[in-house]
């Protein structure tokens, strides 16, 4: 077995127009309200309309792997 990093996050829609299909992951395939998503939409256009998160946690992974010399991978846990 060889040793390695998995960085876990929650994830995150890469788009405002993903919004109602990742709501529905989060919330198990619930019913999601159109006013919800709309709100989720408009917090996201709040900055710049797609989340930072897969980049940032993208770079921390470089990160580690050149500090620790062994694999370092990302997963979203609903994306």
């Amino acid at each position: 077995m060889n040793p390695g990093v998995l960085l876990m996050a929650y994830g995150s829609p890469e788009s405002i127009d993903q919004m109602g299909e990742f709501l529905r992951g989060v919330f198990r395939g619930r019913q999601v309200g159109d006013a919800t998503i709309r709100e989720f939409q408009d917090r996201y256009r709040l900055f710049g309309g797609r989340s930072p998160l897969a980049e940032i946690s993208n770079r921390q992974a470089v990160a580690l792997e050149k500090v620790l010399g062994i694999p370092v991978r990302v997963r979203m846990r609903h994306w």
